[in-house]
C-alpha cells in the first residue's frame, strides 16, 4: 500500500512534537546532573603544574608524556660508487659491466646491467673495444644524484629533557643519471630502468631540548633505523647497513597539546649490491632533508561536559576538573590573559581603518 507525501510529512509533524519536548527535558536534567545551583570554579593552575585534588587523572598524565608527530617535506640525495674490479661497456644504448678477470675483448661476455637498483645478468654480449674502459690502475667512479618526498609518523616520549621514541619513513624516490669519472662521451650516463622508486625507514629516535625560547623548542635528535627498499629494487641482491640521521627539531608549540615543527637533517647510510659476476659492489647514498610536521599531545583534562558551560580556564565541576571546551585544540587550553586573543577586534582587519567604530 502507496503512503502519499503528505501522510508521511503529517506523521513527521507528530513525532517532531511529542519527542522534542522529551529532549528538551533531557538535555537539561543532564545540565543540572553536572552544574546544579553550583559555579565553575577556575583553577589557579593547570594540571600539569600540581597534583589533581579533584579527580585521578594518572593515566591521562601518563599518555600526555607521549607525543605523535606527522610530518612531510623533502630530501636531497648523493650516490656514489668505485667498479672496483670491473670493466664499464656501453651496447645498445645501455651500459654494462664485466669481471676484468674474465674479460673477453674479441668475444662473447657474461655481463652485468642496471646494478644499482636491480642487477640483470646477460651472456654473450660483445663489447667493442673502443666503447669499452677497463678499471686496471683507476678504477670507474660514478656520481649521481636523486630526490624524496619523505611521509613520516611516529611517537616520541620525554620526559624532562630527553626525548625516546619510534618512527617510520615512506618515501617516494627518483633518480637522476649518474655520470662515470671518465669516458663520458663514450659510456653516456647511468640510468636505471626505473627511475620512480620507494624506501622504507623504520628508527629509534634519541633527542635532548637544549634551549628553550618563549614557545620555540629546540631539540637535537638522532634517528638510528634501516632501511628497506620497494618498487624494482631486488631485494635478494641488495643489503642495507644500520643508518644514521643527524637534525635539529625546532617545533613552536601553539597550545599545550599541539605544535609545529621544521626539521633539517643530514643521514648517512648507504647499501650494497650483489653482482653475482664479481665484487659486491658499495654505494653510499647520503642524504640532506628538510621536513615540516605537527605534533600532538594526550591532553591531561578532559573536555567540559556541561553542554552551557563558557569558563575558559581549567575550572571545576561537581569535584571534578576540567578543560575549556571554548577553544580548538591548537589555542591554548588553559590560556593567560589574552594569550589566545593578543590582538583586539578593534585592531584587526578592516576595524583597523575604522578607529571611531569602539
Amino acid at each position: 500500500m502507496k503512503i502519499s507525501i503528505y501522510r508521511f510529512l503529517k506523521g513527521l509533524f507528530v513525532f517532531g512534537l511529542i519527542f522534542l519536548p522529551f529532549q528538551s527535558i533531557y538535555a537539561q536534567v543532564a545540565e543540572d546532573e553536572f552544574a546544579g545551583d553550583e559555579v565553575a570554579e577556575p583553577m589557579e593552575e593547570s594540571g600539569d603544574d600540581r597534583e589533581n585534588s579533584y579527580g585521578n587523572y594518572g593515566i591521562r598524565k601518563f599518555l600526555n608524556r607521549f607525543t605523535a608527530f606527522f610530518s612531510t617535506g623533502y630530501g636531497q640525495y648523493s650516490y656514489r660508487h668505485t667498479l672496483d674490479g670491473y670493466a664499464v661497456g656501453r651496447a645498445n644504448d645501455t651500459t654494462y659491466i664485466i669481471n676484468i678477470d674474465s674479460l673477453n675483448i674479441s668475444g662473447a661476455n657474461t655481463a652485468v646491467f642496471d646494478w644499482t637498483t636491480a642487477p640483470q645478468i646477460r651472456n654473450g654480449l660483445t663489447v667493442g673495444e673502443d666503447s669499452l674502459f677497463a678499471a686496471d690502475s683507476i678504477p670507474i667512479e660514478y656520481r649521481g644524484s636523486g630526490y624524496s618526498i619523505p611521509i613520516s609518523l611516529g611517537l616520541f616520549y620525554d620526559y624532562k629533557q630527553y626525548r625516546i621514541g619510534l618512527g617510520g619513513t615512506f618515501e617516494i624516490h627518483r633518480f637522476r643519471p649518474f655520470e662515470p669519472s671518465r669516458g663520458v662521451d663514450t659510456l653516456g650516463t647511468l640510468l636505471p630502468t626505473e627511475t620512480s622508486l620507494g624506501f622504507f625507514r623504520y628508527y629509534l629516535l634519541l633527542g635532548y631540548k637544549f634551549h628553550k625560547y618563549k614557545y620555540f623548542d629546540f631539540t637535537g635528535e638522532l634517528q638510528l633505523g634501516r632501511t628497506g627498499f620497494l618498487g624494482s629494487f631486488d631485494n635478494s641482491a641488495i643489503s642495507s647497513s644500520i643508518y644514521a640521521n643527524l637534525g635539529v627539531n625546532i617545533e613552536r608549540h601553539f597550545s599545550e597539546i599541539f605544535g609545529v615543527f621544521v626539521r633539517p637533517s643530514i643521514e648517512f647510510k648507504r647499501y650494497t649490491v650483489e653482482t653475482g659476476i664479481g665484487p659486491d659492489i658499495d654505494i653510499g647514498q647520503p642524504a640532506y632533508f628538510l621536513n615540516i610536521g605537527v605534533t600532538y599531545k594526550y591532553p591531561i583534562l578532559p573536555r567540559c561536559p556541561v553542554p552551557r558551560c563558557h569558563t575558559q580556564v581549567n575550572h571545576v565541576h561537581v569535584g571534578k576538573e576540567y578543560r575549556s571546551k571554548r577553544h580548538k585544540f591548537f589555542k591554548w587550553q588553559n590560556p593567560k590573559y589574552g594569550q589566545n586573543y593578543p590582538k583586539l577586534i578593534q585592531n584587526k582587519g578592516r576595524n583597523k581603518k575604522i578607529r571611531d567604530s569602539y
